[in-house]
């Protein structure tokens, strides 16, 4: 027990009397009010703040959440459209004609058109530029359709199809390259490429300077005046050259070659209308 001041009369008291003896003055209530006073306030402003602190926290939470949710909405439908256009342009993509028929007759699948185009490859037919329908040759079988294909300078390839798009013929001038589901020839049996008139045409024009009387003064006919076809066997040649003759004047001669296309040998040369080869 210790001694303190009263202060009301400054009178030593006990610090565990109630009141002073000296005055009256009430001690225990004024210090337990004291102490109260003091030390609840702090205790408060701190609870108070604390929650306002909390409940900032929990806001900026649910406004973050609210904002990452709508982001990532908006980028869940746009990958599912790029996802289905995606598929639609894949499926347009596997629709879409891929074979050369297909892309030149209407109504053909790709199933059928490549199944043309192996037939045409056969025939020597594959870099064909088109196939176009002609009525003028429906009726040339019945029950099929005509078409003219086009491969190079060459116009006259004609293909006709069955009611099932399947290929009943292909025909090339008077000669047969596909009948009764098989192959009969190709068109190089019968048709002459660029560089094979040009290799034949030198030949034939050195073989008819040797027959002239002037050979320096020949003329022969322009690349586009000769004439070229083939079967299987013989290559057919002709042409015509402008020279001088005995007496100076220059005078036109028409000339024929046949020519063994297995050996390369000349088989028949007409020159003006005679046979020079025995």
């Amino acid at each position: 027990m210790s001694l303190i001041n009263c202060p009301e009369c400054n009178h030593e008291v006990s610090d565990q009397a109630a009141t002073c003896p000296n005055c009256g003055y009430i001690l225990k209530t004024e210090k337990t009010t004291n102490v109260t006073s003091v030390a609840s306030l702090p205790a408060k402003k701190k609870k108070k703040l604390g929650c306002l602190f909390y409940c900032s926290i929990i806001i900026l939470i649910l406004m973050t959440i609210t904002i990452v949710g709508a982001v990532l909405g908006n980028d869940t439908p746009s990958s599912n459209n790029n996802t289905n256009y995606g598929n639609q342009n894949a499926a347009l993509s596997t629709n879409a004609p891929t074979s050369f028929a297909a892309k030149n007759i209407n109504g053909l699948s790709n199933k059928q058109g490549e199944k043309i185009d192996k037939i045409l490859s056969q025939c020597g037919l594959k870099d064909a530029s088109s196939i176009t329908a002609e009525s003028s040759l429906d009726s040339r079988y019945k029950g099929k359709k005509g078409y003219i294909l086009v491969i190079g300078n060459i116009k006259n390839v004609f293909v006709f199809l069955d009611k099932k798009q399947n290929v009943y013929k292909i025909t090339y001038k008077n000669h047969t390259l596909y009948g009764k589901g098989k192959v009969k020839s190709t068109l190089n049996d019968y048709c002459m490429t660029a560089e094979e008139q040009d290799t034949v045409r030198i030949s034939c024009e050195e073989k008819i300077k040797e027959i002239l009387t002037s050979p320096s003064t020949v003329e022969f006919a322009d690349r586009n005046e000769w004439a070229f076809s083939k079967n299987k066997h013989t290559l057919l040649v002709q042409g015509y050259v402008d020279s001088q003759n005995g007496f100076g004047a220059m005078i036109r001669s028409n000339f024929q070659f046949e020519i063994d296309r297995k050996t390369n040998k000349i088989k028949s040369l007409i020159f003006d209308g005679k046979e020079l080869i025995s």
